[in-house]
């Protein structure tokens, strides 16, 4: 964890000023020049705060703060709403608005609860794994210290399935991306559009 963090730091993949996270490295370990989805700032927060409980070091919880409020500052709009952003690469109907908006009534499959929208500033358009996880995060970490469940819900542990590794076989990447397996492929990465997979070194080269 720390040659990944030093990685991170000696590479300036988190801007010195602004504290935003890179969406990712070149070929020669400088940052992209894409700085906008939250998501990269969000899973460096969580990093850092782990790396403080193991090392008791307050400078990655520092560092924590100062990324988050980047993400604050830059990231949401005259309202305080936050807004995440988008490339060129979206869909018809660009994430942009990226607020908790929520369908109640019949739920889905007759199952599930409320429904939650990529839309947070609404109204609601539809609801999907990730915005279900992200909205449960966020309401998990509003859960004050010390507070207790009561009720019939509060044991309900749903069993795990076994995890079952993604392979370029799952087509996981999105259309038009390559994606590539690298040794010993257990693992892969999806190539932006202008690369194509190189399967002889399993790397991501420039077309």
């Amino acid at each position: 964890m720390e040659q990944i963090y030093h990685y991170i730091l000696n590479n300036s993949l988190i801007n010195e000023t602004t504290y935003l996270v890179a969406d990712g490295a070149t070929y020669d370990c400088t940052p992209s020049n894409v700085y906008g989805p939250t998501y990269n700032s969000g899973v460096m927060i969580g990093a850092m705060v782990e790396l403080c409980k193991i090392s008791s070091d307050p400078s990655y919880t520092d560092l924590a703060f100062k990324m988050a409020m980047g993400v604050i500052e830059r990231s949401c709009d005259a309202e305080g709403i936050l807004v995440e952003s988008c490339t060129a690469t979206c869909d018809e109907v660009p994430i942009t608005k990226c607020n908790i908006s929520y369908q109640d009534g019949p739920p889905y499959f007759n199952k599930s609860g409320p429904v939650f929208s990529p839309d947070w500033r609404g109204p609601f358009s539809y609801g999907d794994t990730m915005q279900q996880t992200s909205v449960l995060d966020l309401f998990i970490s509003a859960i004050q210290p010390s507070t207790e469940c009561s009720g019939s819900f509060c044991n309900y542990d749903p069993p795990n399935p076994p995890p079952q590794p993604l392979t370029c076989n799952s087509k996981p990447c999105p259309e038009r991306e390559d994606c590539c397996e690298y040794s010993p492929y257990t693992s892969y990465t999806c190539c932006y559009t202008n690369q194509h997979c190189n399967n002889t070194t399993g790397v991501c080269d420039n077309n």
